[in-house]
């Protein structure tokens, strides 16, 4: 197991976006359908700033069809 450190001047710009990726990631582990909607919901209940932009959610969205 290995542990890997992120972080942006904002702390959630960047950071945000790899901690949605990670979550959506472990959870596909589990549950066969992971709502990613969701999973952006459930941490910017914790930090705002998280995926602050629509390229940022495309983005996402993108990678996870592929």
């Amino acid at each position: 197991m290995f542990v890997l450190e992120f972080s942006c001047r904002d702390g959630a710009e960047r950071s945000g976006l790899l901690c949605v990726v990670s979550v959506v990631l472990e959870r596909m582990k589990v549950e066969q359908d992971v709502a990613i909607g969701h999973v952006i919901e459930e941490l910017r209940s914790c930090r705002e700033q998280i995926i602050p932009t629509l390229v940022r959610l495309m983005f996402i969205l993108a990678n996870q069809l592929n």
